[in-house]
């Protein structure tokens, strides 16, 4: 997914990891990758290659991971007024995420336990409501609340 607001892209990744990053889009250089799992660096696994055995007789790994629960990134959005919240969702863990982007992209809210993976959301113009709608066929619509 993309958006840019004020010179600065938003991508949205369908991958395991550095699934949302933020860059300049004059300088193309990657400025942030927001962490959404902390122990990201424990959850990726080898298996040997099929067969088990690669070229001279070595083992050749290929990545798996390990937890199949990982957050896939289908939709991702600046707010529109200021541009200070993200909100994501996405497939694998089947949630949507906000990220304060004044405090270091901290998550400030999650939903999650959906039944399904979520391939759309957008941020109303004066940044108090939000909707989402995936895979279960339903539209929902959350009032955004940053009170922590």
């Amino acid at each position: 997914s993309l958006d840019i607001l004020d010179g600065v892209i938003l991508t949205g990744s369908w991958r395991p990891k550095e699934q949302i990053q933020i860059w300049d889009l004059g300088t193309r250089e990657l400025i942030h990758t927001l962490k959404l799992d902390l122990d990201q660096e424990k959850t990726e696994t080898t298996r040997p290659a099929a067969g088990g055995r690669g070229r001279g007789g070595r083992n050749e790994a290929k990545p798996e991971m390990s937890n199949p629960k990982s957050f896939l990134v289908y939709s991702s959005q600046f707010s529109k007024e200021e541009g200070d919240i993200i909100i994501a969702g996405g497939g694998g863990s089947s949630e949507v995420k906000l990220f304060d982007c004044n405090k270091y992209y901290i998550p400030f809210g999650t939903i999650n336990e959906l039944s399904r993976a979520v391939y759309s959301v957008d941020v109303n113009n004066s940044n108090s409501l939000f909707a989402f709608g995936g895979g279960d066929g339903f539209v929902r619509l959350f009032e955004i609340n940053r009170k922590y």
